[in-house]
């Protein structure tokens, strides 16, 4: 699989937007089922909140980090 590096000009996410985002486009094979993949570029951007129970996924700016109730921190890390 090749990967080429290029930028969207808009990326809508839910309700974040970027402008300008750098972004690699790949094939994904089918079995994915999927639109696309996010890095970690993207996600050291926000405050990310997983409910594996509603299967929901929140973005906030990182400037209103919140914890909420119950919720375990888990740092992103690069190997």
């Amino acid at each position: 699989t090749t990967a080429t590096l290029t930028r969207a000009k808009t990326l809508d996410i839910g309700a974040v937007r970027l402008e300008n985002a750098p972004a690699f486009v790949v094939t994904l094979p089918p079995e994915l089922q999927a639109d696309g993949v996010l890095g970690k570029p993207f996600f050291e951007s926000f405050v990310v909140t997983l409910d594996y129970a509603s299967e929901r996924m929140t973005l906030a700016p990182r400037d209103r980090e919140v914890k909420p109730p119950g919720a375990t921190v888990l740092p992103l890390q690069s190997k």
